[in-house]
């Protein structure tokens, strides 16, 4: 409809033009049929407000250039054109500043539109729409195909040769700063954020941050064909590989430094084990880092105070070494650190070969106390233990000490058992100069004795002592029948 009577317009125009160069029609005009104009240089007709105040005025017109629509005034009026409807509502408005407004006339901007509907560009197939935006750079290797900029600053942007690089198209949004927000590569599909090159199907030039009521990240197999890795791999700024996070085939999950087969640090196997700087544990927590020369390999815990202090405040293990010479043969330590100093430790060595080995407890400033032998014998305050499995230097303060002997002195009181004379036994101390089968003063003070067989010895003298005494009272009451006897016969003597 918009455009016939812009046609009708023109027509008129051109009619008007082959009557006259200079024709003045005051009042209505209808013509009916074609208005033709064969003036060489074109011709235009003018149709003026009614207003004499405002001078408005439209002038269709026709010349070497095409023809054309042009809006002048006199004082008072104004260039702007506009298209109403039936209601005389202006849709479609070309104001004096050249911009466009369709659906308003408050335009601040070159073309704005208003309205519910939206804007849409449609092609003859019904859903695809193009809209060829062409910035006026003279600059080919930063040509916009669509730009639209948003008042906070941001833009987004079609490019067809974008940043110098030929034949690199894709969809950019940029802040106000011109700083790459987001960016589609048309020609790979790579999306990048805060990237305007993005090099793999997702760039992320920044944090990354999932929210959910349970957030999670799936990294899922597009395949079941072949060996697999999983993972996310770090790197530096000259995209030399940092630390591997992931998946090794389907049996671990690991920590590598470099790649996914560099330095292994750290290890889960399907079954649970852990490793900390192994391949293949062997336990649920394998530590199996080699910590020589007294290097810290783990630490169970911490405490607060003089932990700033050294190797600080903590309980863990050290390494020292496997040979002979080196620390007096000791392999491990359990040692417990205050203020960076050792205090205390569980000490262990390797022995002469692949057995032999002992331990060590240490107090104090790190000082043996105990020390358990490779043969189980237990030494408190001495590293010598002799024949025995336990020895002390110093006292033994007990409640009660039990003593299990294999024999005891019970066969004192057997019938075959020679009780030695009293003769016997003053003879041997005579002699002797102690009872028969007790040690001597200097045997005790070069040997010692045993608790167990020493008990049983006594026992044994006492059970002969006891006999003694029995021996005694028999003997004491046979001369006391005999003395009543004698009394008796002495006083049947007295009395004849």
């Amino acid at each position: 409809m918009k455009m016939k009577f812009v046609t009708s317009l023109i027509l008129i125009f051109i009619y008007f033009s082959a009557i006259s160069q200079n024709e003045t029609i005051n009042g209505n005009l209808k013509v009916t049929g074609d208005i033709q104009s064969t003036s060489a240089s074109g011709g235009t007709l003018t149709l003026f407000d009614e207003d004499a105040n405002r001078r408005n005025r439209i002038i269709l017109g026709a010349d070497a250039q095409g023809a054309f629509i042009k809006s002048t005034w006199g004082n008072g009026g104004t260039d702007a054109i506009s298209f109403r409807n039936s209601a005389n509502e202006r849709v479609f408005n070309i104001l004096a500043n050249s911009s466009i407004g369709i659906g308003t006339t408050s335009v601040t901007a070159k073309l704005q539109v208003k309205g519910n509907n939206g804007f849409i560009v449609e092609s003859d197939d019904g859903w695809k729409g193009s809209m060829k935006m062409v910035d006026g750079f003279s600059n080919t290797t930063s040509r916009d195909d669509m730009l639209f900029s948003t008042p906070g600053g941001f833009m987004f942007r079609m490019d067809e040769n974008r940043n110098g690089i030929s034949n690199v198209q894709g969809f950019n949004v940029y802040d106000r700063n011109n700083q790459s927000v987001f960016t589609i590569e048309e020609t790979n599909g790579n999306v990048g954020i805060g990237t305007d090159n993005p090099e793999e199907d997702l760039d992320v030039a920044g944090g990354l941050q999932v929210r959910d009521y349970s957030p999670m990240l799936f990294l899922k197999r597009n395949t079941d064909v072949g060996g697999f890795i999983q993972g996310i791999q770090t790197k530096f700024k000259d995209d030399s590989d940092n630390f591997y996070f992931g998946t090794l085939g389907s049996e671990e999950w690991i920590i590598s430094k470099g790649a996914y087969n560099g330095t292994r640090l750290f290890t889960v196997e399907k079954d649970g084990k852990i490793g900390v700087g192994t391949t293949n544990p062997i336990a649920k927590l394998d530590v199996g880092a080699f910590i020589n020369n007294e290097e810290l390999g783990t630490v169970f815990g911490r405490l607060n105070e003089g932990n700033g202090t050294g190797d600080g405040t903590f309980l863990g293990v050290k390494g020292y070494g496997t040979q002979l010479g080196q620390y007096d043969g000791k392999s491990f330590g359990i040692v417990h650190s205050f203020y960076g100093e050792i205090n205390s430790s569980i000490n262990f060595y390797r022995g002469l070969s692949t057995t032999g080995g002992y331990v060590t407890i240490n107090t104090s400033n790190n000082t043996e106390q105990v020390r358990i032998t490779n043969e189980g014998a237990v030494g408190i305050g001495t590293t010598e233990t002799g024949s025995h499995k336990l020895a002390v230097e110093g006292s033994i303060g007990a409640r009660e000490i039990k003593v299990e002997a294999s024999g005891w002195s019970d066969f004192v009181f057997e019938n075959d058992y020679k009780l030695p004379t009293l003769q016997e036994v003053e003879q041997h101390i005579e002699d002797k100069g102690h009872l028969q089968d007790i040690p001597s003063a200097a045997d005790v003070a070069e040997n010692g004795i045993f608790l167990g067989e020493m008990d049983a010895k006594l026992l044994q003298k006492i059970e002969e002592l006891t006999l003694y005494t029995i021996q005694q009272e028999k003997e004491i009451e046979r001369l006391k029948l005999i003395e009543k006897r004698v009394l008796e016969i002495e006083e049947l003597l007295k009395n004849k």
